[in-house]
This record gives structure tokens, C-alpha cells and sequence, in this order.
């Protein structure tokens, strides 16, 4: 992948061990924070999980909605619910600016919460861009430590182009992206049981598990670890940015009631976006 970044200064496949590698202390304390408000129990499906924002013209949210929804249907997204917010609204510290709509994602940090829940501590550690062949996660193409860049790694990715969801949904092969973690290797049994109870209400996208202290595509796993791989709420941010339709992600994380999302319709993307393109 040659695009340029002005983030980084050089072309994307090229980002350096040294980046890979480097600390994200403040990253992970954030993580943390809002790791441990969530109280989301997939038994009642009622809770707490951690909610993104993405602004758009209110005069278009209408045709953002579509496209959004259509990713939320996908496995490329953690879950298929969402929230509209009109402008002029707060939500949490949030104030959604005049004349836009606020469109809401959960995010999937939220994941790092269920997990806590459980006692088991999830490690963040990179953002990027995962190859998908034919429906299969294959390796990540480019990936960008959380502490490092002047914005977060993903919106990185969406600035430079590096993204292709809209292709991916609609033939299976692509850029999308996602997060790579860590967990205690003891811990994978239960991690596994919990993606089976979350999946049942469709939350959770398609996520991997590596082997205990094995690679996961393509990506170093810390001895006594276990990778996983979750594909991110931001591919609907993507999707926008792909469609031409400028799209705002707020850097804002919210603690939200699950119950009050609304679900996604499931229509195909193609047919969503041909009215747009």
C-alpha cells in the first residue's frame, strides 16, 4: 500500500518498528477509564457500553444514515445498533454542534470493558488497516501505535485513503479497519465464551483469537499473550469518507444505554450508496 500520509510523513507501508513499538501510555489509561464504566450485560442486553460520534450536515444525514447502517449490517462493525443525536444537543460532554447530526456507533472498546467485567485485562495495542480476501481477515497492511500520532491512528488511516469498506462489503475483499489486543493467554477460554453470548445479539462483528503467544496476522504477540483482532466501529466514519460525504469523528467517548439504540436495518450497501455515488 503506497498511499502517502502527512501524519507520518512517509508512505504507509512503510511506518517503522520504532512506531510499532512505542509508548502509549496515556492511550491505555484512557482506555482504561472508560473500560471500567462499562456495565453492559449481554444476558439482559441492558448496560453501559462505550458509544462513538460522528457529525455530519444535517442536511445530508439522511444519506449518511444509509451508508452507516449498511456497514452496521456488515461483519465489519462491532455491533448493529446506533443513535441519532440532533445538533445543538449534549450528550455526555458532548455538545453536537449546531446544524448537524450526531450519528452514534458503539465502540469497540467496549469489548475491553466486557472483558474486565470478567476480570480479564484487554491490552490496546495498535490500530490499522486489516486486508480482507474474500470474507477472511488475511493480515494488517498498516498499523499505527495509539500514543504516537497527533490524532488517533485510525483517523489517520481515514484522512490518507487507505481505506476500501465500501468495496469490502460488497465484494468481500479490501481494507477495513481494526484493533489488534492482548489478553492473558489463561484467559482465552473464557474470552472465546464470551464472543459466543455476544454474537447471539449482534454485537461483537467478526473477531479473531491467535494462538497463546502466537502471531496474529502477521502481528508480534507478547509471550504468555493471546491476539485478538476486532474490527472498529470507524468503518462506518470510513465508508462516509469514501462516499464523499464529509464526516466529522469526534475524539469524545461516552458512556451510553444500550437499550436506547436503535437497531440497523439490514439493506445492502450497494443499494444504499448507488443513490449517493
Amino acid at each position: 500500500m503506497n498511499a502517502h500520509c502527512e501524519y507520518t510523513g512517509r508512505k504507509a507501508n512503510q511506518i517503522p518498528q520504532t512506531v510499532m513499538n512505542g509508548a502509549h501510555s496515556a492511550a491505555l489509561h484512557r482506555c482504561d477509564h472508560f473500560s471500567a464504566g462499562v456495565d453492559f450485560n449481554p444476558d439482559s442486553n441492558a448496560g453501559l457500553i462505550i458509544l462513538n460520534i460522528t457529525c455530519v450536515a444535517s442536511a445530508i444525514a439522511g444519506e449518511a444514515l444509509d451508508i452507516v447502517q449498511s456497514v452496521l449490517a456488515s461483519p465489519y462493525a462491532f455491533t448493529t445498533r446506533f443513535a441519532v443525536i440532533r445538533g445543538g444537543t449534549r450528550i455526555g460532554d458532548f455538545d453536537v454542534p449546531a446544524h448537524t447530526t450526531a450519528i452514534c456507533t458503539v465502540c469497540s472498546m467496549t469489548l475491553n470493558g466486557l472483558l474486565l467485567r470478567r476480570g480479564i485485562h484487554a491490552t490496546a495495542k495498535f490500530g490499522g488497516v486489516v486486508k480482507v480476501e474474500h470474507g477472511q481477515p488475511k493480515k494488517f497492511s498498516a498499523f499505527l501505535s495509539s500514543g504516537l500520532a497527533p490524532i488517533a491512528p485510525l483517523d489517520v488511516f481515514i484522512t490518507c485513503a487507505m481505506t476500501s469498506v465500501c468495496k469490502t462489503i460488497e465484494c468481500g475483499s479490501g481494507d477495513v479497519l481494526g484493533s489488534f489486543l492482548e489478553i492473558p493467554e489463561a484467559a482465552l477460554p473464557e474470552a472465546k465464551k464470551l464472543y459466543d453470548r455476544i454474537k447471539k445479539i449482534g454485537m461483537g462483528g467478526k473477531i479473531m483469537f491467535g494462538m497463546p503467544s502466537q502471531p496474529l496476522l502477521g502481528m508480534p504477540v507478547t509471550i504468555g499473550s493471546a491476539g485478538i483482532m476486532v474490527f472498529r466501529d470507524l468503518n462506518t466514519a470510513a465508508a462516509l469518507s469514501e462516499k464523499g460525504i464529509p464526516a466529522a469523528a469526534s475524539p469524545a467517548k461516552i458512556l451510553y444505554d444500550y437499550t436506547a439504540m436503535e437497531e440497523s436495518l439490514p439493506q445492502p450497501l450497494i443499494a444504499a450508496v448507488s443513490r449517493y455515488a
